[in-house]
């Protein structure tokens, strides 16, 4: 496997778009434990709150929930895709779907982690997957 594959981020830059704040915490300490010192997470509520920030800053990875105020399903995976087709995405949802997870891989994410199954190792396990899968995707591209 190429060097690129294998090498991530050693400070990760991280939005975060979900609405419940206990949610929200849960994800910051996984992240806490994840890069120790070496994160720094943006987190927003709404899609169009995210799509103010992205025009103004740069991310390594987006986490996103599925069920926000403003956007619903696939909405937030292919509007940021638009936008910022540059970022790796990985999908959260309380919902157990495989339908709907397919739908948001082929709209442009990289994974899909259900709710019931969030801890620190899937997140790890998601963000390093999403990464890698989305470097590859894009040297394909080349």
């Amino acid at each position: 496997m190429p060097k690129s594959y294998t090498t991530l981020p050693k400070h990760l830059r991280v939005l975060l778009l979900e609405d419940n704040p206990g949610d929200a915490e849960l994800i910051r300490s996984y992240l806490e434990c994840i890069y120790p010192l070496s994160f720094k997470l943006s987190h927003v509520e709404t899609l169009e709150a995210a799509l103010l920030i992205v025009a103004k800053e740069n991310f390594d990875i987006f986490l996103i929930d599925l069920r926000l105020p403003d956007a619903k399903g696939t909405e937030t995976v292919e509007a940021l895709q638009i936008v910022a087709s540059g970022v790796p995405m990985v999908v959260l949802t309380q919902v157990r779907d495989e339908e709907l997870a397919f739908n948001c891989i082929n709209a442009g994410a990289q994974d899909f982690i259900c709710k019931d199954d969030l801890s620190e190792h899937t997140l790890r396990r998601a963000i390093r997957f999403a990464i890698l899968r989305h470097r590859e995707s894009q040297e394909k591209m080349l």
